[in-house]
């Protein structure tokens, strides 16, 4: 039975998340998960003889013999193939004071312990990179080392395993791959048609050599149409560019990034920021979208509100426009199951769907009782009466799924 509109309970919090379709073309997965790789062997620790594992610091064990005399450790976290411990395996690179490649004067494994020993010469007040070549050590059971845990053998250089040690004045190397941590500007109600693009980095310091206009793109989201940039300004730790004429209001614009940037030391671009390198590390991908003016109507709608009848037989939604939370009305055409549905503990509620005389309501009837806590979830096909997709995660993009347990 249909109860008056006015028995209701209060207007529910507002609790999103957006999971929905990306409206974005540019966009692929912009995450590669972390898959265990408990299959193939890892690195668990480096260390050196002098000052055990842990320890990066190269000292002489040896007073007798002229030159540095320590060795490094690796600690595996499975049984290696003793067999495959030779020199090829490894790389021993002095990236400080000069750039040489080292020789390593004997290779030892202690299957007891998982443990590599490699003995050598060093020099003193020198910066060295150890490089397990991903094609080189392997377990008793054939599989190679997997350093970004994705449980699959990708070859170099995202499954080479790198150590750094170092003696005296002499720096500690730089293996951390950079990082975004802003990207700015994002999301919507962007005002200004002549909007800074900026980037800050850490991780770095960043090679300028690549903070130029082959490594980053600004398009027009509608049709991937390129828009003319240029740059403002490029230091190791910020990029800031700006489009060559003002931006149209309403507009939305996608930036890319591309993955292939590099820190002075060559460590590529972490994207995803989670630590690891992937082969298919993805672009840096973003979007951003100008408010509108009186001749546009390109901002998206997006959820005000959930109300809850008190006897649980029906549930309104209100919409407006994100950002401005100005008046919308939205497509009755999308009100339907397809993009509107309610779940209890039984499984998917049936619903009969209403508009309200104004249009930026739906009723929402339930087609049977319900039981226990209810989760509602509205497509990101949701449209406005303009043809805007709802904006779920209140970003003010269009694109997002919206979300809510009542």
């Amino acid at each position: 039975m249909r109860r008056p509109v006015i028995a209701a309970i209060g207007l529910v919090a507002l609790l999103v998340s957006g999971c929905g379709p990306e409206d974005n073309p540019f966009t692929a997965d912009p995450d590669a998960d972390w898959e265990g790789g408990s299959a193939h062997p890892h690195v668990a620790s480096w260390g050196t003889l002098s000052g055990g594992m842990g320890n990066h610091v190269l000292n002489d064990v040896d007073p007798n013999v002229a030159g540095l005399q320590d060795g490094i450790l690796i600690e595996f976290d499975d049984s290696m193939d003793p067999e495959a411990f030779v020199g090829s395996a490894f790389g021993l690179t002095s990236v400080y004071p000069d750039t040489a490649v080292m020789t390593i004067a004997s290779i030892d494994y202690m299957e007891e312990s998982r443990t590599a020993l490699l003995y050598g010469t060093f020099e003193y007040d020198h910066a060295y990179i150890l490089t397990v070549n991903a094609d080189g050590l392997t377990d008793l059971g054939g599989n190679g080392l997997d350093p970004n845990h994705n449980n699959l053998m990708d070859g170099s250089p995202w499954d080479d395993a790198r150590g750094q040690f170092y003696n005296g004045s002499a720096p500690e190397p730089d293996l951390v791959n950079p990082i975004i941590v802003d990207a700015l500007p994002y999301g919507g109600g962007v005002t200004d048609q002549n909007t800074w693009i900026t980037l800050n980095f850490e991780n770095g310091p960043m090679d300028l050599a690549y903070l130029t206009l082959e490594y980053i793109d600004l398009l027009r989201t509608s049709d991937s149409s390129q828009v003319a940039i240029h740059i403002i300004s490029a230091t190791p730790t910020e990029l800031i560019v700006q489009s060559d004429a003002p931006l149209d209001l309403g507009g939305r614009y996608t930036v890319r990034v591309l993955s292939s940037l590099r820190d002075e030391s060559g460590n590529l671009l972490d994207t995803n920021g989670d630590g690891y390198l992937w082969p298919d590390e993805q672009n840096r991908i973003w979007d951003f979208q100008l408010l509108d003016d009186g001749s546009t109507h390109d901002n998206p709608p997006t959820v005000a509100g959930v109300l809850l009848d008190a006897d649980y037989e029906w549930l309104m939604i209100e919409f407006f426009e994100a950002i401005t939370a100005e008046f919308v009305v939205m497509d009755a055409t999308t009100m339907i199951a397809e993009n509107i549905q309610l779940y209890d503990s039984e499984g998917m509620i049936p619903l009969e769907f209403e508009m309200h005389p104004a249009g930026n309501r739906v009723y929402c009837y339930f087609q049977r009782s319900t039981g226990g806590a209810l989760e509602l979830w509205v497509s990101a096909n949701v449209l406005d009466e303009y043809g805007n997709n709802l904006d779920g995660n209140g970003d003010g993009l269009g694109g997002d799924d919206f979300l809510l347990t009542l």
